[in-house]
């Protein structure tokens, strides 16, 4: 396999950040937090060595650093809106929040610096705007500091996607079990005032493109939403996520699972697509891009039978394994690209 080499060499994790597919960024220091460095004891008597925030340009291999590293910075909270890219800095020695706008290869813009004393640090983050960028944490509460101050309530079921001509769009997951039985519930849009007050209540999701627009999809989704690595075009999603080795619980044993199915977005031309329909006891997993083509599993209980397909959008998928489940762990089955395949 031959492999691209960025300038220079580094082990960085890179994640692509929603609304664009050029840039690579990796926010090092990931398994600390704000909250951590802001409340625990440990942080209080000792210096934080610092992190570092790296952008990578897959176009070009090139490495970009908004700023060195040095000791108790923080680099976190990595959006990207209207064509820049916004993160959070904090300077622990000098108990100051800073929230930066910025393009690799240009200088990055202070847009707004706050005091860390007094902010509610868990889960401290921004928030996508068309108009501006917006400072929050989310605990029991959302308690916005930036452009202005204000709070709702933070539902354990909904999540805050965005805001837009003052109103809060949230996407709301209904799952839940009752009397020992699991009821899929499709997911619901709830759009909220900034005094809490629900404006609308509509079923569908909401994804951010890589262009940086927002869509309404109208279908059931379940995990990550967004492009798949090795291609920008499509957007792979699963209508109701199971891991396959629940299966094995004796929940199911005597019940028939509804059946899930995966669904294909084209950002291209907005239209949606799937391999096959749902049917009962039969569950799908996620996808992976290799060689130009999308790969899936799919775990059939009543048959018990795995079988793994190669497909593209509006094409006929292509068996390219079956074996007994009975052959196989279902623990974190996963898929993994080679050259040939999966």
């Amino acid at each position: 396999m031959k492999f691209d080499k960025f300038s220079p060499v580094t082990g960085n994790d890179l994640a692509i950040v929603q609304g664009q597919s050029r840039y690579g960024v990796d926010c090092q220091d990931s398994a600390i937090d704000i909250y951590d460095l802001t409340t625990d004891e440990y942080w209080q008597d000792n210096s934080f060595p610092g992190n570092q925030l790296v952008f990578f340009d897959f176009q070009t291999g090139q490495k970009f650093e908004p700023m060195s590293r040095k000791e108790n910075q923080f680099f976190f909270s990595v959006i990207y809106q209207s064509g820049y890219f916004y993160f959070l800095h904090a300077q622990l020695d000098q108990d100051q929040l800073t929230l930066f706008k910025y393009l690799p290869g240009q200088e990055s813009e202070i847009i707004h610096q706050m005091s860390l004393t007094g902010l509610h640090t868990l889960n401290l983050s921004l928030v996508n705007d068309q108009a501006h960028v917006w400072i929050a944490s989310f605990n029991d509460d959302i308690d916005f500091y930036h452009p202005q101050k204000f709070s709702v309530v933070n539902e354990p079921d909904q999540s805050l996607l965005f805001i837009d001509d003052n109103k809060l769009y949230f996407e709301q997951d209904s799952d839940f079990y009752s009397d020992n039985e699991y009821e899929h519930i499709p997911d619901r849009i709830i759009i909220k005032d900034f005094d809490d007050h629900v404006l609308s209540n509509i079923q569908g999701n909401i994804i951010l493109l890589s262009n940086g627009k927002w869509q309404k999809v109208d279908g059931n989704f379940e995990g990550e939403l967004g492009p798949l690595t090795g291609q920008t075009r499509y957007w792979a999603c699963i209508s109701d996520y199971m891991k396959f080795e629940d299966f094995r619980d004796d929940y199911w044993q005597t019940r028939i699972y509804p059946g899930n199915y995966l669904i294909f977005y084209d950002e291209k031309n907005g239209k949606t697509s799937s391999p096959f329909p749902a049917k009962p006891n039969i569950c799908y997993g996620e996808t992976i891009f290799n060689n130009g083509f999308f790969y899936f599993t799919q775990v059939n209980i009543e048959a018990n039978e795995l079988k793994i397909f190669k497909y593209y959008p509006e094409q006929e998928a292509e068996i390219i394994f079956t074996c007994s489940l009975s052959a196989v762990n279902l623990h974190n089955l996963t898929l993994m690209a080679c050259d040939n395949g999966v």
